[in-house]
């Protein structure tokens, strides 16, 4: 057999449980014998572990229950066969959102492990017996099914249906069913006015002697004619009756033809108890008894010999716990303010409370502490007494699970061990990241090192860079400045287009000016030579100037040019130029001739005109000023 050793609830968001079981050897002796263990809860639903053998191999299986028709669970579990000697070797196999219904109430795995390998590998003790984990996670439950209308409801003088049902299901130890009024709930208080209109109701069917706070969402119609509750949270009462949802549409907005589908998940369904609890009157205050979802008796009890309010709960039949057992109880407890429907619910600090119990004559009881003042519960205005002095306190019970050994036992070594190896393999592992985080600072750090230096080279380069760019610059600056100051206030001369007729006009000028020069020159030395002819007749020049000859040509020159003039212009630039001339030769006729200069000035004429001519060719062509 398979009995269930211990359980552990996780804090996480999944609401992982662990149940802990310890197999006996007539598991593995009876081959045709199914070893299933007792029921245990999870997710508000019963659940059993069985093993098959089959070829010498065992096989584990997880078996739901509670199973209904239309009704489907998802969940997440873990099998683990604890090895004796170290947990890496643990054996184990896992299933994600697994599905059981109706047809298929078990999952698991037929060939988990050979026998054999229980003794070889060390995961059964010299009786024969082993230690499996189960593990259970993200417990989904969720009722599907369709609601007809009937026929006759559309038939002449037939009255309207009252109410459809469906058919009931197994949450929470509890059956229940969903009630649909197509038509509303005349009955219903808070369904007044609302005539016509679609009316849901989830009706509890057994556990009348408990109230109970149930979380559930529902869903009416599909596709386009679908809608949505979200999640309702609902308190059914002693007669399974709850608030119900009111959606305010009609029957013919999400039917069809007749049909609606109906899609329930439930959520949570808690059992509670509500007890009034004497707060003021005599030194010793009586105890009042409630119960809980098992039938088993308690007392709560007030306490106000101190500063706050305390509530003291005893476990009245911790003498019904079985022998070698431990009763492993979960609850949390709330103060209640104002009347109902309009009650308020405050939670005790350190919510939920849990603790195991073993069979003992008496219990010692627990105590819960409050935020409640003693000073204000003396107080006749204080919100949560009622007229007879009494505190209203709700216990909402959890869980609860009967574990096999109430004392510690040898089962309980394997997880210590276990618990010690997985302590020091994550101490290894911290130590090795530890190392590992070292060295990955110091290559960050030598890398960011010859990063800020090859970023300080490339900043000294560019500050280099910058720096010869500044100085070309400066030096740029400093040689227009030497330039503007060298040439002065000079005038920028205009830009002549190589076929501007000025150009040639200007040349020529300049040219006739110097043959002008030229010819006075000789104008005056014929005259003096007459002169000195007429003196001297007697005795002529023994020398002859070999330059005569080159004068001549060059005073047998036009005295003005007609390149580039039209005929009707061309005496009237010879009267201007003859003006020209007569005042010129006027003006200088008193000067002194120079005869030592007619070689240098014949060439220096020539050159001048060669190189004018040339320099406005070539500024011509380039377009530069002249």
């Amino acid at each position: 057999m398979a009995l269930l050793y211990r359980f552990v609830q996780l804090p996480d968001r999944s609401g992982t449980r662990v149940f802990s079981f310890v197999v006996t050897r007539s598991v593995v002796r009876d081959p045709e014998r199914d070893v299933t263990s007792k029921e245990l809860v999870c997710g508000f639903q019963r659940w059993a572990v069985a093993f098959s053998r089959g070829d010498k191999v065992l096989g584990v299986y997880l078996v739901w229950r509670g199973a209904s028709r239309n009704l489907r669970v998802y969940v997440d579990f873990t099998f683990t066969l604890l090895n004796r000697e170290h947990f890496s070797m643990n054996e184990g196999f896992s299933g994600k959102r697994v599905k059981f219904t109706y047809e298929l109430p078990a999952q698991g795995n037929r060939n988990y492990i050979p026998v054999s390998d229980l003794y070889t590998r060390n995961f059964a003790d010299t009786n024969g017996e082993f230690q499996l984990e189960l593990s259970m996670a993200n417990v989904r439950t969720v009722y599907m099914t369709e609601v007809r209308m009937p026929t006759g409801v559309f038939s002449t003088g037939q009255p309207k249906s009252n109410k459809l049902e469906t058919d009931c299901f197994t949450f929470g130890g509890f059956d229940w069913s969903v009630v649909i009024y197509p038509y509303g709930n005349k009955e219903a208080e808070g369904c007044r006015g609302q005539e016509n209109r679609v009316s849901v109701y989830l009706m509890r069917l057994t556990g009348f002697d408990h109230r109970c706070r149930v979380r559930y969402s529902v869903a009416l119609g599909e596709g386009d004619r679908r809608i949505d509750s979200g999640q309702i949270e609902d308190l059914s009462n002693a007669e399974g009756y709850g608030f119900g949802w009111h959606p305010r549409v009609r029957w013919s907005e999400i039917a069809h033809k007749g049909v609606l589908r109906v899609s329930l998940e439930m959520v949570e369904a808690r059992t509670i108890c509500e007890v009034a609890v004497q707060a003021l009157g005599p030194p010793a205050l009586s105890p009042t008894p409630c119960y809980d979802r098992d039938k088993q008796a308690w007392v709560v009890r007030a306490d106000l010999h101190s500063e706050t309010v305390r509530l003291h709960l005893i476990y009245k039949d911790i003498n019904h716990v079985p022998r070698n057992h431990l009763r492993y109880v979960n609850w949390s407890a709330y103060l209640l303010r104002g009347e109902e429907p309009d009650t308020v619910a405050i939670g005790l600090p350190g919510a939920p409370f849990s603790r195991y119990y073993a069979q003992e004559s008496v219990d010692e009881g627990i105590i819960m502490e409050t935020n409640l003042d003693t000073n204000e519960i003396k107080d006749n205005h204080c919100p949560f007494l009622t007229d007879k002095k009494q505190l209203k306190i709700r216990l909402e019970w959890n869980e609860s699970h009967l574990l096999f050994q109430a004392t510690y036992h040898k089962y309980d070594d394997v997880c210590r061990i276990h618990n010690q190896q997985m302590r020091r393999e994550i101490a290894s592992l911290q130590a090795e990241n530890y190392s590992l985080e070292r060295q990955l600072f110091s290559y960050q750090k030598s890398l960011a090192f010859a990063q800020a230096q090859q970023q300080q080279h490339q900043q000294q380069q560019q500050q280099q860079q910058q720096q010869q760019q500044h100085q070309q610059q400066q030096q740029q600056q400093m040689d227009l400045a030497n330039e503007t100051a060298s040439g002065g206030c000079r005038r920028q001369l205009p830009v002549i287009q190589e076929n501007d007729r000025r150009v040639h006009q200007n040349l020529v000028r300049m040219m006739d000016r110097r043959l002008s020069n030229v010819q006075l020159q000789q104008h005056l030395y014929e005259v003096e030579h007459q002169s000195q002819l007429r003196n001297n007749s007697e005795s002529p020049r023994q020398s002859v100037d070999r330059t005569d000859e080159h004068r001549r040509s060059i005073v047998q020159q036009p005295k003005r040019s007609s390149i580039g003039r039209s005929d009707s212009t061309s005496d009237r630039g010879t009267d201007l130029y003859q003006a020209y001339y007569l005042g010129y030769v006027g003006q200088t006729a008193h000067k002194r001739r120079r005869t030592t200069l007619w070689e240098t000035l014949t060439g220096l004429v020539c050159s001048l005109g060669a190189l004018a001519t040339r320099a406005a060719k070539m500024a011509a062509r380039r377009g530069d000023p002249l």
